[in-house]
C-alpha cells in the first residue's frame, strides 16, 4: 500500500512500512527482540534490516550482537589427510537466552546497594568460617 501526497513525484513515493517516525528511546531490548534478532541472524539478515524491523538503530542491534555473542568451537568436515589442517573451527554466534541471562546479570550490579544487605551478607560468611575452624578442631 503506497502513500502518496501531492508533492511527491514517482521517484519519492514511500511505503508506509518503510516510513515510520515511530521510535524506542531509552528502552532496553526484551527476549522477545532478541529472539527476533537471532532468527534473522540465522537466516542471513543484514543489522540494518533487523534494525528496521525492530525500529531501533542499527548501532543498538549491532552492539547487542557484539557484547552478547558467545565462541564455539566447532568441527571441520574434510576428507584431507593433512596433519595440519584444524579439525575444529571457532565461530562467533549470538543466542537470545545468553543475552537476556547477561542483561540481567547486569541490571543486578546497577544502582545503589544496600548496606544493611551487605553486613548480613558478611556476618553469614563469618559464620560459615567459624563454624568451618571449629569443625577441623
Amino acid at each position: 500500500m503506497l502513500v502518496t501526497t501531492l508533492t511527491q513525484t514517482k521517484d519519492e513515493q514511500m511505503s508506509q512500512l518503510e516510513y515510520n517516525n515511530n521510535t524506542r528511546k531509552n528502552q532496553h531490548i526484551n527476549f522477545e527482540e532478541r529472539k527476533i534478532i537471532e532468527r534473522m541472524l540465522q537466516a542471513g539478515a543484514k543489522i540494518a534490516e533487523i534494525a528496521k524491523l525492530l525500529l531501533r538503530d542499527a548501532s543498538t542491534i549491532k552492539r547487542e550482537i557484539k557484547r552478547d555473542s558467545v565462541e564455539q568451537q566447532e568441527t571441520v568436515k574434510t576428507t584431507s589427510k593433512n596433519p595440519n589442517i584444524p579439525l575444529t573451527k571457532t565461530v562467533v554466534k549470538y543466542f537470545a537466552d545468553v543475552g537476556q541471562r547477561v542483561y540481567e546479570e547486569y541490571r543486578q550490579n546497577c544502582g545503589a546497594k544496600n548496606k544493611i544487605i551487605k553486613c548480613k551478607a558478611l556476618d553469614s560468611v563469618d559464620t560459615n568460617i567459624a563454624s568451618i575452624t571449629m569443625a577441623k578442631k
